[in-house]
């Protein structure tokens, strides 16, 4: 059976069964597709066969044809998608550009608001993820963290952690602002308030500590462990260091 409230709500449903529609136009071209839920104004109106769909909100999933399991809650979550499958949006066009990228988790508003086609990605967070389009496999955790990635595999966990990421891979940041300015770089890791926070191209690099290797550009292979460790290093390779403000004069 069937429940549907508003104007056009199921309009076209002929086999459909177990779908909820309220609010006008809400699942209005559903014709097979099962288990969906659709409350707002044109909620998952364009959905036909997509099966357990969930949107809740004005415009959310509402450009979904036959994409199924998806969950888009916020005003124009998960709008654009159409095919694509898996896909969690919860904000305020939380994934709004998304059309056939699958298995993203976009919690906060406008987190992941550019992609397309990418998978995979995960993002918590006031615009986390904001403008990456086709990145994958990324995890953003915190305001702004990973904000431009374009690129795959990348790991942000705080406030503005790897904010400026292009084209890096492969780079792990947890702490404010922990690598990022980071460019280019890849293989780089920092945990810590502030690590790494000024490399742009350097890679291989694992920092720990606040402000461990901060002012680093585009050095390679060095590890520094303790807090203002390696802090004035910009251009050094393969340094060692161990200890609070351990190689603090080092360039």
């Amino acid at each position: 059976s069937n429940a549907a409230f508003g104007y056009s709500a199921l309009a076209a449903n002929s086999t459909g069964s177990n779908n909820t529609g309220i609010g006008a136009s809400a699942l209005a071209a559903n014709t097979t597709a099962s288990d969906c839920v659709a409350v707002g104004k044109n909620a998952l109106t364009a959905n036909t066969t997509g099966a357990n769909n969930v949107a809740i909100g004005t415009g959310a999933v509402d450009a979904c044809t036959t994409g199924n399991h998806l969950v888009g809650i916020g005003y124009q979550a998960l709008s654009a998608v159409t095919t694509g499958q898996f896909s969690i949006g919860i904000g305020k066009d939380a994934g709004l550009s998304i059309t056939t990228g699958a298995a993203n988790t976009l919690i906060g508003y406008h987190c992941g608001d550019a992609i397309t086609t990418a998978a995979s990605n995960t993002g918590v967070g006031d615009q986390a993820l904001s403008t990456t389009i086709t990145g994958a496999q990324n995890t953003a955790v915190g305001r702004y963290a990973l904000q431009n990635a374009l690129e795959d595999n990348n790991t942000a966990v705080g406030y503005a952690a790897m904010q400026n990421c292009t084209s890096g891979e492969y780079n792990v940041a947890v702490g404010h602002a922990a690598l990022d300015a980071t460019l280019t770089a890849d293989f780089n890791v920092a945990v810590g308030v502030s690590a790494l926070s000024t490399a742009t191209s350097g890679h291989t690099n694992t920092a720990v500590g606040y402000s461990a290797l901060r002012d680093i550009t585009t050095a390679t292979n060095n590890v520094a462990v303790g807090g203002y460790a390696g802090i004035q290093i910009t251009t050094g390779v393969n340094n060692c260091i161990l200890g609070d403000s351990a190689g603090y004069a080092l360039t």
